[in-house]
């Protein structure tokens, strides 16, 4: 286990909420057992929603809108264990999930994928 990755991505609206605290008590498990851990809220980056492209990005061609949104690809493509933290469970990770070129990018990340949901009531 030694070496391994393990990244938590907290898609919380708010800057630390219950989703980043529950993905930040996991990480902190996981650095207890010796893994190399790296927390990375969304709330601190910019992530602009598709506006007057031609989905160059569904056609593996680069993406004309500059935000952090290739950093977070990066960064999930290198770790071998992505725990993600979606806020609220309808409103922010699930219908992204629904978009083709986020899916695959999910699914072309080598690490074991977690999910930890939010119970509280919206």
């Amino acid at each position: 286990m030694k070496g391994t990755k393990v990244l938590g991505i907290s898609f919380s609206a708010r800057k630390e909420g219950n989703c980043f605290k529950l993905m930040d008590y996991c990480l902190e498990k996981f650095k207890e057992r010796g893994l190399e851990t790296e927390a990375l809220n969304a709330y601190g980056h910019e992530i602009t929603p598709c506006s007057h492209c031609n989905y160059e990005c569904f056609n593996n061609m680069e993406c004309p809108i500059k935000d952090d949104v290739p950093l977070i690809y990066r960064k999930c493509e290198s770790a071998d264990i992505l725990i993600f933290g979606p806020g609220s469970l309808y409103t922010s990770i699930l219908p992204n999930l629904l978009i083709k070129k986020i899916k695959e990018e999910v699914e072309k990340a080598k690490g074991l994928k977690i999910f930890i949901v939010n119970l509280l009531t919206q």
